[in-house]
């Protein structure tokens, strides 16, 4: 826990609150990025805790959802707080919550009798502080409009943001309880389908100065050095080979042509 906190550059209060759930939740956005660089390299993300630890606390790397909101759950607990993963299905490519799969983890914390939404590992931007779960008015976090609705279709709860004046469905939170298995299925199909989004391309996010600092493609690397030293200096990111950044390299530039 001491690691992680010190990760985040939290020396607070650590008495379970809404506060302290709310600046956790801020900093690790800020502080660990999110990111998809292991599945361009083929290679399944580890969900255990060495692993975790390892990749996102020792080392100047992010992850995705699975690993980060796994991971900020697991310091959530060793904090006090009454925290539960759960799977949601992705909308912005298909609005019908019955024709897409369970491919992103969010938190649910309970907290003095009320329910949180927690995700600090929805790379196209996600609540930047816990809400409330529960149908309800439009609400803004600094510069992002958001609205938890209650949508025709499967039981659940929908997460709407704001985008040219219009709440469009980010994901639909299916309330089902899941088990470690259901993380390992869904972590293993979003890591190796063909068709996963995180196959495509790159998928670089983190949240600094009420801004979401994004790249998408290679932004102009003409090979793996300078892409490396590209997102060193935006995102901060390190740890891989030089091969594997040539790797990942040529796999954009693949996929430009």
């Amino acid at each position: 826990m001491k690691k992680y906190l010190q990760k985040l550059g939290y020396s607070g209060d650590l008495t379970p609150s809404y506060e302290l759930l709310r600046d956790l939740h801020r900093l690790h956005q800020a502080k660990i990025p999110f990111e998809n660089l292991d599945i361009l390299l083929n290679k399944i993300p580890a969900l255990d805790d060495a692993s975790l630890e390892a990749k996102l606390l020792d080392s100047a790397r992010g992850g995705y959802c699975f690993e980060l909101n796994l991971s900020f759950g697991r310091l959530l607990r060793s904090l006090g707080f009454d925290v539960q993963p759960r799977l949601a299905r992705v909308l912005l490519m298909n609005p019908d919550a019955t024709q897409v799969p369970r491919t992103h983890v969010w938190l649910m914390v309970k907290l003095k009798g009320e329910i949180y939404l927690a995700d600090v590992g929805f790379g196209a931007g996600s609540v930047l502080e816990p809400v409330l779960l529960a149908p309800g008015a439009p609400f803004t976090q600094d510069k992002e409009t958001f609205q938890i609705q209650e949508l025709p279709g499967p039981k659940g709860l929908t997460l709407m943001r704001e985008h040219r004046g219009e709440m469009k469905p980010l994901y639909w939170m299916d309330p089902s309880p899941v088990y470690p298995i259901d993380m390992v299925q869904s972590n293993f199909w979003v890591a190796t389908y063909p068709g996963s989004r995180f196959r495509q391309g790159l998928t670089l996010t983190v949240y600094q100065g009420q801004d979401r600092t994004s790249q998408g493609d290679l932004n102009g690397a003409k090979n793996g050095t300078e892409l490396a030293l590209q997102l060193k200096n935006r995102f901060g990111i390190e740890g891989l080979t030089p091969q594997e950044w040539d790797q990942v390299h040529k796999r954009l530039a693949d996929m430009a042509l």
